[in-house]
């Protein structure tokens, strides 16, 4: 069939455009073209062009043809060319949640006894009848808030549907502010809540001060850890779909604490108390601090190190001799002029600043 055409050769754009945009930014543009079948040239739109300023909008940074164009015989001497191009409208995307039911916990770390973590393969520390090497030594105490369970509250789990570039790559850190933190119970949104050591029983009256602990309160901090990430090309442009899930349940850690008057650096028995040689009228002992360490003073704290040794000998009610030396130990004292066939009591207490130990024992010196 002859057909007789009037104007323009070239390829005429439609009136058909059609634009789709998408919750993850992705923004679809399609375009209809039609040109004379005796002068249809199939190379002038090429898989990866970019669209003009103009047919691009509302792209932010432009609209590229992807995939390769159609053609289409009309019927009625034109060829139509169809070509599909995408772009984005933000660099932003969207998020939907979903919300899981967690435990709720606050942790407060209890030095246990004092004895500090060390990183020399030398050291031994050694607490009750246990022995840790390189290990930190350092207890847990985790109490369940509101109520406990494992659905005490509820957190949302984000999914992230985002379009990048195609040398981009999307980061897996969720972003905190599409995390809240709820109780199940009442519904009450306790993302930005304080929470203090009192919940524990702590307080600044019963813990020793300049430690590793502050009585600031502290919000619940949640990890979660990238479970799927979906992919899907559109040319220059990647649309992908992100999704987390829980790898930490909410926990407020309220610091590490040594409670006063119950944790000490020292062994059990505390101190050591010997009488070592008993004469007619002298009497000669060895007494000092039992740390809770294995032969390394080093392991305690220098908080909780002994600064004072008091001595006291008694003959009944009668106090013989009584000293104080600032340190830890005291090595072979000789008590001179005793009474032959008496029997003498002998107290060693060691101390700091916060707790301290007591030995005594009962000698008798010899006959003269």
């Amino acid at each position: 069939m002859a057909y007789t055409y009037h104007g323009n050769t070239g390829w005429i754009k439609q009136p058909n455009r059609i634009v789709k945009t998408f919750a993850s930014g992705l923004c679809l543009i399609q375009q209809d073209y039609i040109r004379r079948k005796d002068k249809v040239e199939y190379f002038t739109f090429k898989e990866g062009d970019a669209l003009s300023f103009a047919d691009s909008q509302p792209c932010i940074d432009g609209a590229f043809i992807f995939p390769k164009p159609d053609y289409q015989d009309m019927g009625n001497g034109y060829i139509k060319c169809t070509i599909t191009a995408y772009g984005r409208v933000n660099t932003t995307g969207s998020v939907t949640t979903r919300k899981e039911p967690v435990y709720l916990f606050a942790n407060v770390f209890e030095e246990i006894r004092g004895i500090r973590l060390t990183d020399n393969i030398n050291y031994v520390c050694q607490f009750g009848s246990t022995e840790v090497l390189l290990g930190n030594p350092i207890s847990s105490w985790p109490i369940e808030l509101y109520g406990g369970g494992a659905d005490a509250g509820l957190v949302d789990i984000p999914i992230l549907k985002i379009v990048l570039g195609g040398h981009e790559s999307p980061s897996t850190i969720i972003p905190a502010n599409l995390v809240n933190i709820f109780v199940s119970a009442t519904g009450e949104n306790i993302t930005n809540k304080l929470f203090f050591p009192q919940v524990r029983g702590f307080n600044e009256n019963n813990s020793i001060p300049d430690f590793r602990a502050d009585f600031e309160g502290r919000k619940l901090q949640v990890g979660f850890s990238i479970d799927r990430v979906e992919t899907t090309d559109y040319g220059r442009f990647k649309e992908y779909t992100l999704s987390w899930i829980i790898s930490d349940y909410p926990t407020a850690d309220l610091g590490t604490f040594i409670r006063k008057g119950t944790w000490s650096p020292f062994a059990f028995p505390a101190t050591t108390l010997t009488a070592t040689s008993i004469g007619s009228s002298t009497l000669t002992f060895t007494g000092g601090a039992n740390y809770a360490v294995l032969n390394l003073v080093e392991c305690v704290l220098p908080e909780l190190q002994v600064t004072k040794t008091d001595v006291l000998v008694k003959q009944a009610s009668t106090t013989i001799t009584a000293f104080t030396t600032a340190q830890p130990a005291v090595i072979d004292q000789v008590i001179s002029y005793l009474t032959p066939n008496t029997t003498y009591k002998i107290s060693v207490t060691c101390a700091n600043n916060y707790y301290s130990e007591s030995a005594t024992i009962q000698v008798t010196t010899i006959s003269a």
